[in-house]
């Protein structure tokens, strides 16, 4: 038994060439045309049955099934291997950061508002108006310009003018930028 949220479908086609195309762009890009809510989005097993697709004879079918599972295959064993391979260098990683960070009580401590001027970032309001695509316009940064698993900004992906720029806070290469929002505490580095 299925529940409604369902639709059920019988054919004569290979399930897993049709289990592959239902995870493509052309499939999703159809079925986003005409699926239709908006706290649960449905689409009816009706207009689901008007969507396009591809049938070459079941051999061919057979084959592309053959070559995408030796694809998925493969995929999964590398997969397991690196996660193993990243977790064991995470947690070596962590091991070195944590005792080469780790002091006897000689070592003097302070607080960072000591060692650092610490001053919240600024942005010009409303920002609509400061953006610019200008190349006299200067770097714009926001958290989000970090790559994803750095720690370095490089660089920007906006700008703003320069009257903007007068309103809000210059940084310099070099300078610490810790998140004060959404990536909490995480810190970047110009």
């Amino acid at each position: 038994v299925t529940g409604g949220h369902s639709a059920i479908f019988r054919h004569n086609q290979n399930p897993k060439y049709l289990a592959y195309y239902f995870q493509t762009e052309q499939f999703f890009d159809q079925k986003k045309k005409i699926a239709n809510g908006t706290k649960v989005i449905e689409v009816s097993p009706l207009k689901l049955g008007k969507v396009v697709i591809p049938l070459p004879p079941l051999p061919v079918q057979s084959e592309i099934v053959r070559i995408l599972d030796n694809f998925a295959e493969l995929t999964a064993e590398l997969t397991a291997e690196l996660t193993a391979e990243l977790t064991a260098r995470r947690s070596q990683y962590e091991f070195y950061r944590d005792a080469l960070l780790t002091f006897s009580d000689e070592v003097p401590v302070r607080k960072f508002g000591e060692v650092a001027t610490l001053v919240r970032g600024a942005s010009p309001r409303p920002i609509q108006n400061f953006i610019t695509a200008s190349d006299s316009g200067v770097n714009w940064i926001k958290i989000g310009d970090v790559r994803s698993g750095s720690k370095y900004i490089t660089s920007t992906k906006e700008k703003i003018t320069k009257e903007g720029a007068n309103k809000s806070r210059f940084v310099r290469k070099g300078d610490f930028v810790l998140s004060n929002s959404m990536s909490f505490g995480r810190p970047y580095i110009m």
